[in-house]
C-alpha cells in the first residue's frame, strides 16, 4: 500500500510539472485545460498543488 501510495504521489508531482510546462508554452492555464479537454479550475489547482516550479 506504501508503494502505491508513493507511486501516485510521484505520478501527481509529474502531471502538475506537466501541466506548468504547458502554461509557460502555451501562455495561461486556461489555454492548457482547453488544450486538454479539461476544465479551468482542475487545471490551475493541479498546478498550484502539484508542480512546484510556481
Amino acid at each position: 500500500m506504501e508503494q502505491l501510495q508513493s507511486q501516485l504521489s510521484e505520478a501527481l508531482k509529474r502531471r502538475g510539472k506537466a501541466l506548468a510546462d504547458g502554461k509557460a508554452e502555451l501562455g495561461s492555464a486556461y489555454k492548457v485545460a482547453k488544450d486538454v479537454g479539461r476544465s479551468y479550475t482542475s487545471v490551475n489547482d493541479a498546478i498550484k498543488k502539484y508542480s512546484t516550479t510556481e
